[in-house]
């Protein structure tokens, strides 16, 4: 049977699916969730899916372990059972969904929105536009939960971004979105830190930030129209940024910087792929040289 997971080299797959084996519940579906919890992210490092299954990969990986028919003694098996999954997961219809974010920056407009085909990303959007007031009311009704959960609020050196894309459901629209946003991060810190020199007493000092733009607190999927997706929403644990308002210089890329024709005001990086458009970005913000200002980040850990 074809697949779209295989099993990577290094990995005992056997031991693996052996301590899964033994923390399973007797009802076959459910496992020790200390153990589910250590052994899960290996699993998910240990399988190696398609471009194609990617954004299915968690899925499916659930999926397989929760069926009390696979005994867990069967690495070629268990892979199997993925594929099925994929295939049953992958004929539902995609519905449109929009995941709601923060980068820790304060200042000037970067851009208007960048995308491909498949996603399309929103640079601090106008905080009085509809979809923003409905979907920042709509956050409103998990306050509780993440006061329970010791989220840190959003302030005003956040940055907020919308990643419009389409997917299965709304835990498939965070992965693939949240692809899409740590593509687009990576290639702003990468110019940012380009021009770090290293520091030899790093070891010496409190943790800190490594790169300037960080995703926020928490993260939600709302519906097009600003409505929650899911009531579900994600976090960052030790998330901490003792930030002090800046100035900012970061000239705003215009269409007339990024386009050659430079007709329209807004700016239309839609290319063949999204790496493209990030790496366009970054060629025009080295080539404009500007002075680049931002929050002063606290205590971070390293990662």
């Amino acid at each position: 049977m074809p697949t779209h997971f295989e099993w990577q080299r290094g990995f005992n797959r056997n031991l693996i699916l052996g301590q899964f084996k033994t923390i399973r519940k007797a009802d076959g579906r459910s496992f020790d969730a200390v153990g589910r919890g250590f052994w899960l992210p290996v699993l998910h490092s240990a399988i190696q899916a398609t471009s194609t299954a990617e954004p299915l990969k968690a899925a499916c990986i659930s999926a397989s372990l929760s069926d009390p028919s696979i005994n867990l003694n069967d690495p070629a098996a268990f892979l199997v059972r993925c594929h099925q999954a994929f295939e049953k997961l992958s004929q539902r219809p995609k519905s449109k969904f929009v995941l709601y974010t923060t980068f820790t920056y304060s200042g000037p407009k970067l851009i208007d929105w960048i995308g491909d085909d498949n996603a399309r990303i929103y640079w601090q959007p106008s905080p009085t536009g509809n979809f923003m007031r409905k979907a920042q009311r709509a956050q409103e009704a998990q306050e509780s939960l993440r006061k329970s959960h010791k989220v840190a609020a959003e302030d005003n050196t956040l940055c907020p971004v919308l990643v419009h894309i389409s997917a299965f459901d709304a835990s498939d629209a965070f992965e693939r979105a949240n692809d899409y946003v740590d593509q687009f991060r990576g290639m702003l810190n990468s110019l940012i830190n380009s021009s770090n020199s290293i520091n030899p007493f790093a070891d010496l000092m409190q943790p800190h930030a490594v790169n300037k733009f960080r995703r926020g607190p928490f993260h939600s999927v709302h519906h097009p129209d600003g409505s929650l997706a899911t009531e579900k929403f994600w976090y960052e644990p030790r998330w901490v940024h003792s930030a002090h308002q800046s100035s900012s210089r970061i000239p705003r890329i215009t269409s007339e910087a990024c386009n050659a024709g430079g007709a329209s005001s807004k700016i239309t990086l839609c290319a063949n792929s999204f790496q493209t458009c990030c790496f366009d970005i970054a060629a025009r913000l080295i080539y404009t040289r500007p002075t680049l200002h931002f929050s002063a980040c606290g205590k971070f850990w390293k990662s």
